[in-house]
């Protein structure tokens, strides 16, 4: 979709939006893989919702995706391209992939289930002595 959408391949051989790129690969999938057992970790209450487990399903999904073409490949392919030419001013997002987008709206609806949760409990009230 001219001045919007393009299919563009890219190699991302960095983290999130390339951050990261002289790192080395083994560093990357470390953290990669860290960061996944911290989240479980932190999150493993919310795990028995169905919305909590359609959140973690896609979260690993999608990092599991980006790790495989990490280990394959040495790098992750990117081809979604979003941007916006507007008088003459190009404004682009980075480009990602599906597997980013997996995590993006797993993250999001973990975080509306913990707001939810969060906002379910009584209010605490601290008594005087």
């Amino acid at each position: 979709i001219p001045g919007v959408f393009a299919f563009t391949y890219h190699r991302n051989t960095g983290a999130a939006f390339s951050l990261l790129h002289n790192v080395p690969m083994g560093v990357q999938l470390l953290l990669n893989v860290a960061i996944l057992v911290v989240f479980l970790m932190l999150l493993r209450p919310q795990l028995g919702t169905r919305l909590g487990a359609a959140a973690m399903t896609l979260i690993v999904g999608g990092a599991v995706g980006n790790i495989i073409d990490r280990l394959t490949r040495h790098y992750v392919v990117d081809f979604l391209d979003v941007h916006l030419i507007r008088d003459g001013i190009s404004y682009r997002w980075p480009i990602f992939n599906l597997a980013d987008i997996f995590i993006v709206v797993g993250v999001a609806l973990m975080a509306i289930l913990l707001v939810k949760t969060e906002f379910a409990r009584p209010p605490v009230h601290e008594g005087r002595s």
